[in-house]
């Protein structure tokens, strides 16, 4: 799912203000998040500027959380950065009236968002916010107009953003695409983490990295290519280029998570802060000096980035932009130059593909041709004089393939008669080589083939049976679940039979469940620890969830079941004690809520409500005294009442009357004398205040509406008229009903049409109208059809009611078309005539090419082809004539039984036309003729040819390392002359090569099985996997390296789970001490001493927790000792307190003097409203709230003590909740 790049700023999460009164001056509290993606972005900085002077840096937590104080009365700038991001900018102005100095506080969230390369994000140099304290709020706020004309810009500018980064994302991921395809995986991580930077939600770029990390797993290299990485990465430190070692270390953790290149990235992020807090002078300076170094080794794209990188540190600094100028300039040049080359090399490259393809297809002659004319484009290459030197030897090969034929078969016909059917089969195959059309050894191979299927069939029998049987016990073991003997004879059966997919599968299914198996063992033990930590800090709910977890993954465990019944037990009987404490406070607590309502509206003269609230209490506690003689006072109270009542009315009714007619001056006497009868009233006080905002606003307004017309009439004068138009508008806004500016605009309105409809631009409008026209005839009338129809449609643009230029528009249309339509005929007759050419069909190619020359008559290619081609037919009419000539003379020597000399003749017609197949024949049945007489002229020979021929094969077999048929063919040749020691000499030569190579592949397998065990001991188990496989490869069938290499597998497994378990030990241990230190550090020890608890569960032996758990221990001792002595000089401290607040009147904090006089009087001593009072006393802090409303009052207190926090409500204890909630604005 695609997310939206949103959220630069969200002002005021909260905004609340302290009273200041123990010191002079105060400060503007500032907390907030830096966040990306809605999610809080750590390490982000925070420079603060005091009035134009760098002032403090601040750093982000893991979350992105900061806290920072700012002085009254200054101005602040405020940069959040982060390398890799886009800075922002807030601007605090924190003057307040001498009279508001205190501790203010300000709660906020930015967002920062990624870099992209050339994406102009100048705006963010300016604030996208500006704060300061509002008069009229009494409050920080921010600026609303600068605000929202900000917001404006800003969307405008993410919408730019947004395209170019669906564009960079894009552009990342085709680029580490092109690497991971490359196989240069390193690069390939560094541009798919930067378009997850860009696009996180995307899940592409994550797995691509999650398969790169797989296939590193399995890379054999990881030592060197981790080793490699640590180099390039420590040259660069040395180097000072910071940035780039960054790069190459975090490579190399790819490879291996070590903790030296971890430590390294650490340093270089301390450095390179350090860099940015010296305003990037020294980085600038190596930055620009790197730039240099490779500008002047002319690689020009390194050295842009890093003018470019220089540019970013520095961007008023004018060096790096002249050479970023210059070098784009010769990239440019450089890129002209290159489609030069290309063009040539592309030529070249596609007459070598012809040539290749020829040569392939052992058409020499046609091949020559084109390995020439690449020669001729590339004279330099060696490659095309290469192949033609071939090509010379290939045909000159050929005249003596024909002798080669006959030995090949000799030997062949011996090995078959002796019934070595494999030698016989290789030679007459080599025979075929050499004359494909021959049908003897094709003959001879068939009948071999079919000799030899008998032999495979009985061996397939015997395969068959024992895979058969393989896969049987294989079977009944998956059955009944044991895999890993199933696996080993699944194993058996596949090296019976590797293309069968059968035995495959069930591996497959194999090594599934057993991961499955292991990974849900893993899965169980992890949900256990967690549980059990959570479980031992008593926090039940997370860890019934996590022993929950546990059984669904192995259902069969008892273990989590019995841990869940405890916990359900035990929240049982926390819900029963918390019920039966509600039950016995709910009646009394229902009762004085009640009463204490009552009371309070009863205080605040709201007697039905009261009344009626009396009477519930009643209903809940009949036999109370108190509600009943409260209803008699209301009584008769009730009946005194009427009369001012009545009077407070009619003053209401008159005010309100005198309001609605905008009689302010008479409305805000009636509400006076309304406030005088009832002055617990705060309708006439609200009235009161309205009157006297809506005359400052009629004064506002009229100041407003003064100076709007002042600009306009002032813009009026210099013929700004839209400026002017803009502010009489404004001021029209404001008074509606004002003539003035309603007719100024008129007179505007009236200009600005008359300059629109002025003779000189339609005149002008005409000019460049004929203009266009006469550009497009010209063009048209000259064929050259494009240009012709921008010109027309530039034309209608201008006047689009004018007919001509559209008619034109569909003419070319047609046109166009028709040229289309008629350079694909062109180009489908071309192709066809070429690939008639390459099948040397010159007829067709002939007729394909003439057909092209009549659509497109001017073009010179198919005429030039027509040409050549009707040459080619003219000598290919020649050799036809010549051939028949010479096959004419030779048969009449072949009939005259003058077979040499026929021989000769047939030979000279078969070169000229080596696809006849007469004269081949002929030259056959001559060579049988011939080889017939030779045998009946020479028998004494045959046995020595026999021999030679044995002896030849022989030694083809030994120096091809074919030892079985090299012995056979010797012991054959033995038999033909078995005078002759060469043979012996030979087998002999053979059986010592065979035994000097079994020996040596003993010593190889035994010294890598003994490097493997070595390595394996020494935990180089890398090293240790390359020896046993390649003692495998040296004996496939040896069971020995498989065993080990399982053994090896299961001994990894093992260490990383127990790393895994340790590393969660660690982690859990670790972050139990680091939150109970952080609890311990702010004094709250109950919850220091479950965590050290929690901690020493998962480490026993480890002492800090134990004297931890005596620290806090010790601490909850003394604190609650103090308690004790606090409590008992708290009345006296409250009373003194309460006494010097109200001027020495005597009220206290305790609650024993809150009778009705109490809060009646309190009513009387505070305005409307939530009055909030701070006090910080020893040992304790207090904030006392008087909640004030229609003449009722009510105290609240909250009393904090550094272990607990109290509440109560005219006296009486409450919860938190109902504080917080009573208390509210």
């Amino acid at each position: 799912m695609k997310k939206h790049l949103i959220l630069l700023l969200v002002l005021i999460l909260s905004v609340y203000t302290t009273l200041y009164s123990q010191k002079d001056q105060g400060y503007l509290e500032v907390k907030g998040t830096v966040k990306v993606d809605r999610e809080g972005l750590s390490g982000a900085k925070i420079n603060l500027y005091k009035n134009g002077t760098k002032d403090k840096v601040f750093i982000a937590d893991d979350a992105g959380r900061f806290e920072f104080r700012l002085d009254l009365n200054s101005n602040y700038d405020l940069v959040f950065s982060k390398r890799g991001y886009f800075s922002k900018k807030l601007f605090f102005n924190t003057h307040v009236p001498p009279e508001d100095v205190g501790i203010w506080n300000y709660k906020f969230a930015i967002e920062l968002i990624p870099e992209i390369e050339g994406f102009n994000a100048s705006l963010f140099n300016e604030p996208i916010g500006k704060f300061e304290f509002n008069d009229r709020m009494g409050d920080f706020d921010y600026d609303e107009v600068y605000t929202s004309n900000m917001q404006k810009r800003i969307k405008a500018l993410m919408a730019e953003y947004e395209k170019a980064r669906r564009e960079a994302f894009k552009k990342l991921i085709a680029q580490a695409d092109d690497f991971f395809n490359n196989k240069d995986y390193d690069q390939a991580i560094e541009f798919y983490d930067k378009a997850i930077d860009l696009d996180p939600f995307d899940p592409y770029p994550d797995d691509q990295i999650f398969m790169i990390g797989k296939i590193i797993q399995k890379d054999q290299n990881v030592e060197k290519n981790y080793q490699k990485n640590i180099e390039l990465a420590d040259q660069h430190f040395r180097d000072e280029f910071y940035g780039n070692a960054q790069k190459y270390y975090q490579r190399a953790i790819k490879y291996k998570n070590e903790k030296y290149p971890n430590d390294q990235l650490a340093l270089i992020e301390t450095l390179l802060n350090q860099e940015e807090d010296d305003g990037g002078e020294k980085l600038y300076v190596q930055t620009i000096a790197a730039a240099d170094r490779l500008f002047q080794s002319q690689q020009y794209q390194p050295s842009l980035d890093k003018y470019n990188e220089a540019l970013g540190i520095k961007p008023n600094e004018t060096y790096p932009k002249e050479r970023i100028t210059e070098i784009t300039a010769i990239m440019a040049q450089l890129e002209k130059d290159k489609n030069s080359r290309e063009q040539l090399e592309k030529e070249y490259n596609q007459t070598i593909m012809l040539a290749d393809s020829r040569f392939d297809a052992k058409d020499l002659t046609t091949a020559r041709t084109h390995y020439l004319k690449a020669s001729q484009l590339k004279p330099a290459e060696t490659y095309p004089r290469i192949r033609l030197t071939e090509i010379e030897n290939l045909l000159a090969a050929q005249k003596s393939n024909e002798e080669k034929y006959r030995q090949f078969i000799a030997v062949a016909d011996a090995s078959f008669t002796a019934q070595q059917y494999e030698s016989a089969k290789n030679n007459y195959q080599l025979a075929l080589s050499m004359k494909p059309a021959e049908a003897y050894p094709t003959k001879r191979i068939n009948e071999i083939d079919a000799l030899l299927m008998q032999l495979t069939q009985m061996r397939k029998q015997e395969l068959d049976e024992a895979y058969n049987k393989a896969l049987a016990v294989a079977d009944a073991a998956f059955n009944r679940k044991a895999y890993n003997e199933a696996k080993n004879s699944y194993q058996q059966a596949l090296n019976l039979k590797k293309e069968e997919a059968y035995p495959q599968q069930k591996l497959n299914e194999i090594e599934q469940q057993l991961a499955l198996k292991a990974n849900k063992k893993r899965a169980y033990d992890v949900a256990i620890a967690r549980a059990d930590n959570n479980f031992n800090i008593e926090n039940w709910e997370l860890a019934k969830s996590d022993y929950q977890e546990a059984q669904a993954i192995l259902p069969d465990e008892q273990y989590p079941q019995t841990r869940i019944t405890e916990i359900n037990n035990k929240l049982l009987a926390i819900k029963s004690a918390e019920n039966q404490r509600v039950a016995q406070q709910k009646s009394e607590a229902e009762y004085n809520a009640l009463v204490a309502q009552a009371d309070a509206l009863f205080n605040s003269q709201q007697w039905e409500q009261a009344k009626r609230l009396y009477q519930q209490a009643l209903v809940v506690i009949p036999d109370k005294v108190y509600p009943k003689q409260r209803i008699t006072e209301i009584d008769n109270t009730l009946t005194l009442l009427a009369e001012r009542n009545k009077r407070y009315n009619d003053a209401i009714f008159m005010a309100d009357a005198k309001l609605a007619q905008n009689s302010y001056g008479e409305a805000l006497t009636a509400y006076n004398q309304a406030a005088q009868l009832k002055p617990d009233e705060t309708y006439p006080k609200q009235k009161i205040s309205e009157i006297q905002v809506l005359l400052e606003n009629q004064r506002k307004n009229q100041v407003a509406y003064d100076n709007y017309i002042k600009l306009a009439d002032a813009a009026f004068s210099s013929n700004q008229l839209e400026t002017a138009r803009l502010n009489y508008q404004s001021a029209l806004s404001l008074k509606v009903n004002e003539a003035y500016p309603l007719q100024r605009i008129g007179e505007i309105d009236k200009l600005m049409a008359e300059q629109l409809a002025s003779k000189e631009a339609r005149a002008r409008i005409d000019e460049q109208y004929k203009t266009y026209l006469a550009s497009a005839d010209k063009n048209f009338s000259q064929q050259q059809l494009q240009e012709a129809k921008n010109f027309y449609t530039q034309a209608s643009g201008l006047k689009p009611n004018e007919a001509y230029p559209k008619q034109r528009l569909e003419e070319i249309d047609v046109l166009m078309a028709a040229q289309q339509a008629n350079q694909q005929a062109y180009e489908t007759r071309i192709n066809e005539g070429a690939a008639r050419y390459n099948q040397k069909n010159y007829k067709g190619a002939l007729e394909s090419y003439q057909q092209a020359a009549q659509i497109k008559p001017d073009e010179p290619f198919p005429k030039q082809k027509i040409t050549e081609l009707q040459g080619l037919l003219a000598n290919e009419a020649q050799m036809q004539q010549q051939y028949q000539q010479w096959i004419t003379q030779a048969d009449l020597l072949f009939n005259q039984n003058k077979y040499n000399e026929a021989k000769n003749v047939y030979q000279q017609a078969s070169n000229l036309m080596p696809g006849q197949e007469y004269p081949k024949n002929q030259l056959l049945r001559i060579n049988q003729l011939m080889a017939d007489a030779a045998r009946r002229d020479a028998t004494s020979q045959a046995q020595l040819k026999a021999y030679n021929a044995k002896i030849e094969e022989a030694d083809l077999f030994f120096d091809a390392q074919r030892y079985d048929q090299a012995i056979s063919s010797y012991n054959a040749a033995k038999k033909l002359k078995p005078d002759e020691t060469y043979p012996d000499q030979q087998i002999a030569r053979i059986n010592q090569l065979i035994q000097n190579a079994s020996a040596q592949l003993d010593r190889d397998f035994n010294q890598a099985i003994l490097q493997g065990d070595q390595f394996k001991q020494q935990r180089n188990y890398e090293q240790a996997r390359q020896q046993y496989n390649k003692a495998l490869n040296l004996k496939p069938q040896d069971p020995l390296p498989q065993s080990k290499l399982i053994e090896l597998q299961n001994l990894i497994d093992e260490e990383r789970l127990a790393a895994e378990r340790q590393n969660k030990t660690d982690a859990d241990y670790a972050n139990y001490l680091n939150r109970a230190d952080k609890a311990f550090k702010i004094e709250d020890y109950s919850s220091a001493l479950a965590l050290y608890k929690g901690a020493q569960n998962i480490k026993p032996a480890e002492s800090y927790p134990k004297n931890q758990i005596l620290a806090c221990e010790r601490k909850i001792q003394e604190l609650q000792a103090r308690a004790i002595a606090d409590e008992e000089k708290r009345k006296q401290a409250e009373l003194a307190a309460a006494k010097s607040t109200f001027k020495g009147k005597d009220f206290d904090y305790s609650g024993e003097t809150r009778d009705q006089r109490f809060l009646s009087e309190l009513s009387k001593q505070y305005p409307e409203g939530v009055t909030v009072e701070n006090y910080d006393k020893p040992n304790k802090k207090i904030t006392r709230v008087i909640v004030n409303h229609d003449g009722i009052a009510k105290e609240y207190i909250k009393v904090v003590y550094s272990y607990g926090t109290f509440y109560f409500r005219n006296g009486q204890n409450i919860s938190g909740s109902v504080f917080n909630s009573e208390t509210k604005e």
